[in-house]
């Protein structure tokens, strides 16, 4: 069985930034900022009879708007992460290489914490990779000043 996942907010206590859910959380770290009230783990998926997790993007954003446009996809969004540090706003933040190293390390930490044989599938967005439509607004004009087909 599939169960399908955004990190974010399985089980957040709240709408706000401080109370989004953590990769940590996911698999009860030390310290994750959830254990205490954690009812969503692994354990709880596998009783679910689920074998499968499909992660919705975790690749941070290439632009602010859709979490679905992406560029690098060896990487993790740092905010999924309980060690990100700064405003979640600020994109000076969000590139900043230590927030990006924390959630590239809380990822492969939840990995290898994972004996419970889940499988993992990652929501690759690959047909919104593009940087810009830089193209496509060329393609508009030449389109608009072209004749008519009829």
């Amino acid at each position: 069985m599939l169960y399908e996942i955004n990190v974010l907010n399985i089980e957040a206590t709240g709408d706000t930034f401080a109370t989004r859910r953590t990769i940590e959380d996911m698999h009860n770290a030390s310290s994750a900022p959830h254990n205490a009230s954690n009812r969503w783990d692994l354990d709880y998926l596998k009783a679910l009879g689920a074998n499968w997790l499909w992660f919705q993007p975790v690749h941070p954003p290439y632009e602010r708007g859709s979490h679905f446009v992406a560029k690098k996809f060896f990487a993790i969004r740092p905010i999924m992460s309980k060690n990100f540090s700064g405003d979640p706003f600020n994109n000076a933040d969000l590139i900043n290489q230590a927030n990006r190293d924390a959630a590239m390390t809380a990822w492969q930490n939840f990995v290898a914490a994972d004996t419970k044989s889940v499988g993992l599938m990652l929501d690759a967005p690959f047909n919104a990779s593009s940087p810009s439509p830089g193209p496509a607004r060329q393609g508009k004009s030449i389109a608009s000043n072209a004749a008519p087909l009829w």
